[in-house]
C-alpha cells in the first residue's frame, strides 16, 4: 500500500476540497435546470452533464463526464471515500466528495498523475430538446430543369414553404427562450456564480420513413446544424433573427416575392449539403435544441 508524504496529502486534500466546493455550486444548479424544463412549453426533453478538465500545467490529463440530469443525493451528501472500510489505509478516516472519488476511482489516472494536477475546470452543459415537427412533405417528381430552389415549380414551392413555416415557428420559440436564458446567465456571471457562458442552437433534419434509404435501426440524419448564439444578438431590432432572409426574390414565377423566409431556413439552405429540390423533399421531420454551457472556476 502506497504511503504519501505530508506535502502530497495536503495536495490531495486541496483537490478534494476544491472539487467539493464545485459540487456545492453545481448540484443545486443542475437540479434547478432539471426542474425548469417543465416551464418550457414546447420542450419535450432535456439533458444536463458536467465536464471536468484536469490539467498538469498546460497539458490536459483527463476529461471526465458526469451525468447530472438524474441526481441521486446519496452521492453528494454521504462520504464517498473508497477506503473508509479499510482501517489500515492512511485515507480511511477522510471525507471524500463524489467528484474526488470519481477522479481516483473512475479514471485511469494514477496517484502520481493526480499529484501533478495544476489546474481544474468545470463546464456544466445543458440543453432543451423541443418537440419534433413532422413536415408532411409530398413526394414529387423533379425534372432536370427543377434542380434548385430557384427552379421550383408551384407544387415544389408549396413544400418549401412548409419547411420555412416550421422553421419560423421554431425560430420564434428559440428567440423567446434564448432571450430569457441569456438574461439569467448574465445575472449568474454578475453575481460571481459562474465565470462565463456560451449558447448555441441545434437543428436536426431526419429522413422520411418512406425513403428507400430509411433504416429503422439508424438515426436517419440527413443534416445537422450547430451554430453559436451571439450574446445580445436576439435582442437587437435589426439582426439575422428579425430580417427577411429570403434570397430568392422573384427567382421563380411561382414564388411570392413578398414571402418572409426566416433565418433558420436560410441556415438550412446555405449551411447544409441539402440544396437540391429532390434532396429537400426527402426530409421527413426536424427537431431543435437550445444548448448552453456554464463555466466554473475550481
Amino acid at each position: 500500500m502506497r504511503q504519501f508524504t505530508k506535502e502530497q496529502r495536503r495536495k490531495l486534500n486541496s483537490i478534494n476540497e476544491r472539487l467539493y466546493d464545485l459540487e456545492r455550486r453545481v448540484v443545486p444548479r443542475a437540479k434547478q435546470i432539471n426542474m425548469s424544463v417543465k416551464d418550457v412549453k414546447e420542450a419535450c426533453d432535456h439533458f444536463c452533464e458536467l465536464l471536468l478538465y484536469f490539467y498538469s500545467k498546460d497539458e490536459l490529463l483527463m476529461r471526465y463526464r458526469q451525468f447530472m440530469d438524474h441526481i441521486d443525493d446519496y452521492f453528494y451528501t454521504e462520504n464517498q471515500n473508497e477506503f473508509r472500510n479499510w482501517p489500515t489505509h492512511e485515507m480511511s478516516g477522510e471525507w471524500h466528495c463524489w467528484f474526488y472519488h470519481c477522479l481516483y476511482d473512475h479514471t485511469d489516472l494514477s496517484w502520481d498523475e493526480i499529484l501533478t494536477i495544476y489546474r481544474m475546470e468545470g463546464r456544466l452543459r445543458s440543453w432543451y430538446d423541443y418537440t419534433p415537427i413532422d413536415l408532411c412533405l409530398e413526394k414529387l417528381e423533379c425534372s432536370e430543369r427543377e434542380e434548385y430552389i430557384s427552379d421550383a415549380n408551384k407544387d415544389q414551392w408549396e413544400q418549401i414553404v412548409k419547411i420555412n413555416k416550421a422553421l419560423a415557428n421554431y425560430q420564434d420559440i428559440l428567440i423567446r427562450d434564448a432571450r430569457m436564458l441569456e438574461n439569467r446567465l448574465k445575472a449568474r456571471v454578475e453575481c460571481g456564480l459562474i465565470e462565463d457562458y456560451t449558447m448555441e442552437f441545434r437543428l436536426v433534419f431526419y429522413l422520411r420513413e418512406d425513403d428507400p434509404d430509411y433504416d429503422e435501426n439508424d438515426d436517419n440524419f440527413l443534416a445537422i446544424i450547430n451554430e453559436p448564439i451571439v450574446p445580445g444578438e436576439m435582442s437587437k431590432q435589426k439582426s439575422r433573427w428579425t430580417q427577411n432572409c429570403n434570397e430568392y426574390f422573384g427567382s421563380s414565377v411561382y414564388f411570392d416575392s413578398k414571402a418572409y423566409f426566416c433565418y433558420l431556413f436560410a441556415a438550412f439552405i446555405n449551411n447544409t449539403h441539402i440544396r437540391k429540390i429532390k434532396d429537400i423533399l426527402r426530409i421527413g421531420s426536424v427537431d431543435m435544441a437550445l444548448c448552453w454551457d456554464e463555466y466554473y472556476e475550481i
